[in-house]
Formats: structure tokens, C-alpha cells, sequence
């Protein structure tokens, strides 16, 4: 049976075997039919796809959340599979990113050239600068200058979770917890901390300048690709990156104050 002619009945069923015998059968018909989980997710935070190593590591970390989910998986508590199951994924993600030395020292410095090089051109003619206007100015490609503004919008994500990560509880506070959850018994009571960095961000979240937090909704609430959201505001996804980036640094600020 394909996976797109899978009824909710049929899912409910795998569900159903899965917890009378959760041997490694029933655990991987689970896991190839909600395999799309992982794959969509690590596309969302990769903005480029043309190494295919890098892909693969996030896509096999992104299953072993989804494996961890599956495993963990209580229906008792009246959440979405697919809610829990995403954030443990990009958990296990972004745990992985964080462990890697991904940007080195030449990356950084060429990311705060090229930032430095799109504010000051901002400033001076009253518009963005296009890849090719800034890649002109530092004598770089627009492809390099593109991949400066990728790496800073992956760094951005990895940097944000660590900011907005709480170190006084068990069990920490994610981001991806604080934006997603819109259910109240998703949030164990005796974690407060959770609810009350849920209602400092959304203090934040609001204080935002329009374009920031139409991005920072659209990438974190609708889950949109890069591309997707380039087509929402109808400009560029180097741009939707740098406004992303823009955005997390200014929450980062406050969120530290």
C-alpha cells in the first residue's frame, strides 16, 4: 500500500499494532510513513541543497528523532503525533548542528564582510543591494556572497535555541516548543518556565517590526520553505534569510535584556 493512499484509518491501525507488539516491523511501517516528517523539516532549515553530505547527516539525525518519537509516543496525552514528533526531530537536528564546527574562521569573517557590505549599501541607497551589487564590492561571486548569507541563517537557528534554551529545568525549553505549542496540556505544569518564556516571547514576537515577524511566523507556525516564503513577500531567499537573521538577532537582544 502507498503511503499516499494511507487512510487515517490505516495509520490508526499501524498505531494499533505497533502498541500490541512494537517489534522492529511495526516500528519501521511507522517510521517509512512518516518519514516525510524529517525530510520536510530538513529542508526547511537547509536554505541551500547542493551538498548532499551535509543533507544526509541532518536527514539521518532528523530520523533518529523520529525514531525516539515513535518510541516515545504517548496518545493518552491528546497531542498530534505529528506535533510531538516534529519537534523532537528538530531537536535532535539541531543538537547535531550544534555539535558540528560547521563555519570556519574564513566563513565568518567573509559572513560579517558581506553583512557589513549589505547595511552600508542599504544606508547609502536607500534600497537592498542585490547578491551581484554586493558580490561586486568585496570582490567575491554571487554565489560565495549567497552562501554567506546561508550559513549565517543556519548559524542564526542553532544560535537562537541555545539563547532561548533553558538551563533551570530538566528538561529544556526549545524554541520550537514556545512557538508550536498552542495546547495548553502540551506544557506539563510543573515546568513553568516554559510558560513564562512562552509569554516573554510573544512579547517580543509582537514587538517585531512587520516583515521580521510575518518571516519568523510564516518559517516557525506555517513551517514554509525559504522559497515559500520568497513567494509571500515576493522577494529573494537570500533576503528571507537576512530578514530571518535580522529577526532572531533582535529577539536574542531582548530575550537577554
Amino acid at each position: 500500500m502507498s503511503e499516499e493512499k494511507k487512510t487515517s484509518a490505516d495509520v490508526e491501525q499501524m498505531w494499533e499494532a505497533y502498541f500490541a507488539d512494537p517489534d522492529t516491523e511495526n516500528k519501521n511501517a511507522l517510521l517509512m510513513h512518516y518519514l516525510y516528517l524529517v525530510k520536510r523539516i530538513v529542508l526547511r532549515m537547509m536554505p541551500t541543497y547542493k551538498n548532499q553530505s551535509d543533507y544526509d547527516d541532518l536527514l539521518s539525525n532528523g530520523v533518529i528523532g523520529l525514531m525516539d518519537a515513535i518510541s516515545k509516543f504517548d496518545m493518552l496525552r491528546n497531542v498530534k503525533f505529528e506535533t510531538y514528533a516534529s519537534k523532537r526531530i528538530q531537536g535532535e537536528i539541531l543538537d547535531y548542528m550544534r555539535k558540528q564546527d560547521w563555519i570556519s574562521s574564513s566563513m565568518r569573517t567573509r559572513i560579517k564582510k558581506v553583512k557589513q557590505a549589505y547595511d552600508s549599501m542599504a544606508s547609502q541607497t536607500g534600497r537592498q543591494p542585490t547578491e551581484q551589487e554586493v558580490a561586486d564590492v568585496l570582490d567575491l561571486t554571487p554565489t560565495q556572497v549567497k552562501e554567506a548569507i546561508d550559513n549565517e541563517y543556519m548559524y542564526s537557528i542553532i544560535h537562537f535555541e541555545s539563547v532561548i534554551s533553558s538551563n533551570t529545568s530538566e528538561e529544556p525549553i526549545k524554541v520550537i516548543d514556545t512557538l508550536q505549542d498552542d495546547d495548553e496540556e502540551a506544557m506539563p505544569e510543573q515546568h513553568l518556565e516554559r510558560k513564562e518564556m512562552l509569554n516573554h516571547l510573544s512579547l517580543v514576537l509582537e514587538d517585531l517590526p512587520e516583515t521580521e515577524k510575518l518571516v519568523i511566523d510564516l518559517y516557525y507556525r506555517k513551517e514554509l520553505l525559504l522559497k515559500e516564503i520568497a513567494q509571500v513577500l515576493n522577494v529573494s531567499e537570500s533576503r528571507v534569510s537576512q530578514i530571518h537573521s535580522k529577526a532572531i538577532k533582535r529577539i536574542q537582544a531582548k530575550m537577554q535584556e
